[in-house]
């Protein structure tokens, strides 16, 4: 049975680190040996609301290179949590601003990630407290979580869609945590700024501390 507890969920890739711009950084490496590159707009436009195998196909297509997809997307993939691990540090003060009031609160925390959980806990030092937890997921799209993956972290974490929120960094995974029952407060990614956040119960282009008493506003409005 799941327990009868308020929960934040935070996406760290994105909301926290804003690291679309990291992904297409992992992308041009792999792709350079076919000519092909990827920038912000072509991050939109392929990558957006797909899977990364879906992606990298419609960018192959779109460049006419005939080459396999998915060993090229898993070796972004690979090299996107490499990224997300290296650069984890700089989310620091950002994450202790908003998860030390909250777990003063007894809400419970959720970090959920691309990369591994041991070595972004690692990575994150005292800016992860004991009673937070860390959620590797692999996302249904290269821009964020799809309602299966955000109901799957809900059971993994023994905890009701909703009493949770999902603070995003994207219109897809904004729309994957409402489909899924969570509420959603969007941090947008600057490369998803464009993004349709349709669901959303807060939204803005950057954290700050208009963040906190919204979420402190949902969590015990429909608590």
């Amino acid at each position: 049975m799941s327990k009868i507890k308020r929960t934040v969920f935070v996406e760290f890739d994105f909301a926290i680190l804003q690291g679309m711009k990291d992904f297409v950084g992992a992308a041009n490496p792999v792709l350079a040996p076919l000519k092909v590159s990827v920038d912000e707009i072509g991050f939109a436009r392929f990558f957006a609301g797909r899977s990364k195998v879906a992606g990298v196909t419609a960018l192959l297509k779109h460049a006419g290179i005939k080459s396999e997809a998915a060993p090229l997307a898993n070796e972004i993939a690979k090299k996107f949590r490499e990224a997300i691990v290296a650069r984890a540090a700089e989310g620091s003060e950002a994450l202790v601003k908003l998860s030390d009031p909250l777990l003063a609160k007894g809400i419970s925390l959720v970090l959920v990630t691309q990369a591994d959980d041991g070595m972004l806990r690692e990575a994150l030092g005292e800016a992860i407290k004991e009673e937070m937890l860390v959620v590797s997921e692999p996302p249904q799209f290269a821009d964020g979580y799809g309602w299966e993956n955000w109901r799957r972290v809900c059971r993994r974490v023994d905890v009701h869609e909703r009493l949770s929120v999902a603070v995003v960094g994207s219109g897809t995974s904004t729309q994957g945590a409402v489909a899924a029952g969570l509420y959603a407060a969007a941090i947008a990614d600057p490369l998803a700024i464009n993004q349709d956040f349709t669901g959303f119960d807060y939204f803005s282009e950057k954290l700050d501390g208009d963040l906190l008493p919204e979420l402190m506003r949902v969590l015990w409005q429909n608590g």
